[in-house]
């Protein structure tokens, strides 16, 4: 558990050097916070529910992920920074 954390901790870190604008890093945040964070995650969760309901987790997690970010850059686009 805490190395799932660690590792969202340092992928939203490593979008510093990127100087994205404070809207950007939101929305980069928000996607990498909501997508599965690895391959390990997907294999415990393929090996507990077995592949057809695990590829549909991963698929439908992925789609959250990317209509939740996109949703935040579209309401971000709407604010002038």
């Amino acid at each position: 558990m805490t190395l799932g954390f660690l590792r969202k901790d340092v992928s939203i870190a490593l979008l510093v050097p990127f100087k994205l604008t404070p809207g950007a890093i939101v929305v980069a945040s928000v996607f990498l916070t909501l997508y599965l964070p690895c391959m390990a995650s997907f294999m415990v969760t393929l090996r507990e529910l077995g592949v057809k309901k695990s590829t549909l987790i991963f698929f439908m997690n992925f789609v959250a992920a990317v209509l939740f970010a996109s949703l935040l850059h579209f309401l971000f686009g709407l604010i002038k920074w």
